[in-house]
């Protein structure tokens, strides 16, 4: 598929997600301003820019909770996913500790975004049916307005060559926090999701348009690369584009997600000015900048 038409289609997503959300909550609970477009830059990507001037302090969109997609939710959700996440806190207790910035809530989060995957996919090829009411709906368009494998491939450590990586960072705390990191992710998933997975129905949690699983050819036979596959992609994406709810755990908010927050730029103390923070309003929810979950970033979105 050509570039500029999978574009499009994030694009015709992000439309279809937003006249879902008004069908789902006609009368409160969602609202978006009609001053915001999405667009679509050739070095960009998905940008949100203001056809109107915003007032200081105006609303400019309200998500409702029950249309996000929240770790806190599965968790919650039945007794099986409630053990599987103390699984994820009992099983690995030191690289917990270590890592910080990735706790079990990242994965649950990550687990919810790989059965979105599935879903749409399921939806697709005619192997499941939703009516236009039902949650799962606002899952599916959130997930088909997300970035490609490839732009992943190209942003987020998941993807990174260790051997590369090494020779440019050599041995730093930088590249032993990489590696620290990358063994962890695929620790839980040998150690506790891949186990949960055979156990519960396995292609409700892969995604089979992904170039990578495509280019597997029999998702039967290579059944755990399809998986792998799947769960570093939803990963990447929880690691770059979640935000925290108000207890403190991670969530993926429709919409709210394509925002970058505030940019180094415009923090810049504007001259013979006290400026102690971006004139831009980013108060919709609490962030990372740039949404990382990671010890090293600063909240700029609260």
């Amino acid at each position: 598929m050509a570039d500029n038409e999978e574009d499009n289609l994030r694009v015709n997503a992000i439309q279809t997600l937003i006249q879902t959300l008004h069908n789902q909550y006609p009368k409160k609970g969602f609202s978006i301003s009609n001053k915001l477009q999405f667009v679509h830059t050739t070095d960009r990507g998905i940008c949100i820019l203001a056809k109107q001037s915003i007032i200081k302090d105006e609303t400019l969109m309200t998500i409702p909770e029950k249309a996000r997609l929240s770790s806190v939710k599965l968790v919650n959700s039945s007794k099986k996913m409630l053990t599987l996440r103390n699984k994820m806190k009992k099983n690995a207790p030191q690289r917990q500790k270590l890592q910080g910035y990735l706790d079990p809530e990242d994965f649950m989060l990550t687990l919810q975004m790989m059965r979105a995957l599935a879903k749409r996919s399921q939806v697709k090829d005619g192997s499941s049916k939703l009516n236009a009411n039902d949650p799962d709906c606002i899952y599916i368009e959130q997930a088909a307005s997300w970035p490609t494998e490839e732009e992943m491939k190209e942003m987020s450590w998941f993807y990174w060559d260790l051997g590369k990586v090494k020779k440019i960072w050599n041995v730093s705390t930088l590249w032993f926090s990489f590696f620290e990191l990358k063994n962890h992710v695929q620790f839980i998933f040998n150690t506790v999701l891949h186990p949960f997975f055979r156990a519960n129905n396995p292609k409700d949690y892969i995604d089979p348009t992904l170039p990578s699983n495509i280019a597997l050819g029999d998702l039967k036979v290579n059944e755990k690369k399809a998986l792998l596959n799947t769960y570093i992609y939803a990963i990447s994406l929880a690691w770059s584009r979640s935000h925290q709810d108000g207890t403190g755990k991670p969530d993926m908010i429709p919409l709210v997600e394509l925002f970058n927050g505030t940019s180094e730029k415009m923090n810049d103390r504007v001259p013979g000015k006290k400026q102690k923070k971006s004139a831009i309003n980013v108060d919709i929810a609490r962030g990372y900048w740039p949404f990382s979950k990671f010890y090293m970033m600063c909240i700029r979105c609260a």
